[in-house]
């Protein structure tokens, strides 16, 4: 004999026999759930996909100075969904370069917002970008959008019969009296 008592064998088969019926009623959940994996029950789908800047969404050309926003309108998302975003700017002749990558996790139907800043110089790169949404790793949408070439600021003329003052030069005028 192995050592063991019959009562102990007894209780084995017992608890095996439980974990065996009770894994297919699980799905298999009860093993995996503590190591990180997650059970995906269905495939999500987007609905409406729009990129807006602070004047309006899906224009030609967006601002160059102004936050830039993907909105994401996910209908059907089982627990699990992964949306993601890729943002490139299109360099001539048709290269991309990837400026960034945006991902949520979603478990319900809900609006998912990614948000990108301009650079630190201030404005967008003038250009052509392309945002790549991906659902569960399959691109579902492609999105373009422009960006204009920033102003030039404009001289201010002196008016007419007035000397122009030399800049960062005080004039008696610039004194409070």
């Amino acid at each position: 004999m192995s050592g063991r008592s019959r009562t102990e064998i007894s209780a084995w088969r017992w608890a095996l026999s439980a974990a065996a019926w009770l894994l297919p009623v699980t799905g298999g959940l009860l093993p995996a759930s503590g190591c990180g994996f997650h059970w995906v029950t269905g495939d999500g789908r987007v609905g409406e996909v729009s990129v807006c800047d602070g004047s309006g969404c899906d224009t030609e050309f967006l601002s160059a100075t102004e936050a830039i926003t993907l909105r994401i309108a996910v209908d059907d998302a089982p627990f699990g969904t992964r949306i993601a975003s890729h943002w490139y700017y299109i360099e001539p002749p048709l290269t991309r370069v990837l400026m960034r990558e945006r991902i949520a996790d979603v478990d319900h139907p809900q609006w998912v917002v990614h948000r990108m800043e301009p650079p630190r110089v201030g404005h967008w790169k003038p250009g052509t970008y392309l945002v790549e949404v991906t659902l569960r790793d399959r691109i579902v949408t492609r999105k373009t959008f422009r960006i204009a070439p920033v102003p030039a600021p404009v001289p201010v003329a002196a008016p007419a019969g007035q000397p122009m003052s030399t800049p960062g030069m005080k004039d008696i005028l610039d004194d409070d009296f």
